[in-house]
């Protein structure tokens, strides 16, 4: 039987992240992928989702990231700041989105995890939320970095992405693999080689979306509670309201 990760409508989702979970290349703030993500959200429940977004560009998982001090880093880090922009507003629901910038300055991906897992811990233990934990993005940029930013290839993003699905299926987190939601295709990348369009981020928030719907009951009782009194549209043969696994409709 598929586990049901809540049967509970989401109240709050709180965001953290680096420059793409800021939004950055979306030409409007409501065609980032968090923003995109709460109207999809709010569209299955009864009630809109109130979003929180502290994305900050450049943003990495701890003081300890290779490139911490660096002139482009956005500080303070995810480790220093995750009480204040995550704990504090009490969310059900958070996204958390590291990984990129780490591995582009060439962050150890030990290091990477076992601070991870300090934030993933403690907002659990602290506001029983449901955590997804966001892959890295499809970017264009590898070959085009130089200096600080250079340390990295595709090999190293999947390496770092088998990783934190392996972390999530062991800790009770969901994992959005958006890396192949975007089908390594070129033309959902931003000129600058990093940052999705706005077709890049639509596609992100469907895969995490899906992989919400898909471990979620909570976002399928709206459908069935509409679906007991409407207008046949479709040519279809009538059934029975039905149970399942529990759940009633």
């Amino acid at each position: 039987m598929k586990v049901d990760f809540t049967q509970q409508p989401f109240t709050c989702l709180v965001a953290i992240g680096d420059s793409i979970t800021m939004g950055a290349a979306a030409t409007k703030p409501e065609y980032s992928w968090v923003s995109r993500l709460a109207q999809l959200i709010s569209e299955f429940q009864d009630h809109a989702i109130k979003v929180v977004n502290t994305g900050i560009s450049g943003n990495m998982i701890s003081p300890r990231s290779i490139a911490y001090h660096h002139p482009d880093s956005g500080r303070p880090s995810g480790l220093e700041r995750y009480r204040r922009d995550v704990i504090a507003h009490q969310p059900d629901l958070v996204t958390i989105s590291y990984g990129l910038n780490d591995l582009r300055c060439g962050t150890p991906l030990e290091l990477f995890l076992s601070e991870l897992d300090c934030m993933t811990q403690t907002v659990q233990e602290e506001t029983q939320a449901l955590i997804v934990l966001i892959g890295t993005y499809h970017i264009t940029a590898y070959d085009d970095q130089s200096g600080t930013w250079d340390r990295a290839d595709r090999g190293t993003a999947r390496a770092y992405d088998a990783a934190l699905c392996r972390y999530a299926e062991g800790n009770g987190l969901l994992y959005a693999d958006v890396y192949n939601a975007q089908g390594e295709a070129d033309w959902l990348v931003d000129r600058d080689g990093i940052h999705p369009n706005n077709l890049g981020h639509a596609l992100i928030a469907n895969k995490v979306f899906e992989v919400l719907a898909t471990h979620c009951s909570c976002l399928s009782r709206k459908a069935f509670r509409e679906a007991e009194d409407y207008f046949r549209w479709a040519d279809q043969r009538e059934t029975p309201l039905r149970t399942y696994r529990g759940l009633h409709f």
